[in-house]
């Protein structure tokens, strides 16, 4: 296991700075939907270039496809930062939908095991701050009905580790 925190904090800060300034001027002139959606293909290629070669060759080349911000990447796991809990905003349905109003709202390292999916913010089209870190909950001995729901961490209270397939 490693802590790739930093190598995933550095393709945040890449992929926040080029949304904010040079493709969020463009939205006001049409054609916003197109422009989200190039921006995410740019991104994937970034994340292939900047997360995964830096992380593990074998790594880079399993997951050279990825392409998704819906589905959790199994070798990144993020664990909250503070051993007394973090706020977590938890999905109420599975598959997910635009409701991060779960009951549950506060989550120790212990709790959970969390896989990363992307990085998060709620308007598409505006300034991007990634203030959140998207998960899947994969595991909980704590809380069995959350798992296979998708959640949100603050990105500044997580931890992204790397795990080996021999890790697990």
């Amino acid at each position: 296991m490693r802590d790739i925190t930093e190598i995933m904090n550095r393709y945040r800060e890449c992929t926040r700075n080029l949304w904010n300034i040079y493709f969020l001027e463009q939205i006001s002139q049409g054609d916003e939907w197109d422009l989200c959606d190039e921006y995410e293909e740019i991104c994937s290629l970034f994340f292939s270039s900047l997360v995964l070669r830096a992380v593990d060759q074998l790594s880079y080349k399993k997951f050279l496809a990825y392409k998704s911000v819906t589905e959790p990447i199994s070798i990144f796991r993020v664990v909250p930062s503070a051993e007394s809990g973090v706020p977590i905003y938890i999905n109420r349905d599975v598959p997910c939908t635009g409701y991060w109003d779960y009951p549950l709202s506060i989550i120790k390292p212990s709790d959970v095991d969390l896989r990363f999916i992307d990085f998060f913010d709620f308007d598409r089209k505006g300034f991007r701050d990634f203030q959140y870190c998207r998960v899947r909950i994969v595991g909980s001995d704590t809380y069995p009905e959350i798992i296979g729901r998708d959640a949100l961490l603050e990105s500044n209270n997580v931890k992204i580790i790397f795990e080996e397939e021999e890790d697990k």
